[in-house]
């Protein structure tokens, strides 16, 4: 016997995936701390639709991903003295 088609499971995971994108474009922009816009984006989350937050990862299994997205963001980091630039000194 076959099972039933179960399409919610696949819109649920949608969601929390453009929850996801969502949260890490927003820390590429924001220069706000991580916990912080977390914290925001899961209670907006929560009040627009409460079924998906059970579903949505933990911030401790995101963080290294949210680090590398607001990474993207900085210039790189000189690896020698000679690329710093003071100015005004």
């Amino acid at each position: 016997m076959k099972k039933p088609c179960n399409h919610e499971d696949d819109e649920i995971k949608c969601k929390v995936e453009e929850f996801r994108m969502n949260l890490k474009r927003r820390i590429e922009d924001s220069p706000q701390p991580f916990k912080k816009i977390c914290r925001e984006q899961i209670i907006s989350l929560y009040t627009a639709s409460p079924q998906i937050t059970p579903f949505t990862p933990m911030f401790y299994e995101m963080k290294a991903s949210l680090y590398n997205a607001r990474n993207t963001s900085y210039p790189p980091a000189s690896r020698n003295i000679d690329d710093v630039n003071i100015e005004e000194i």
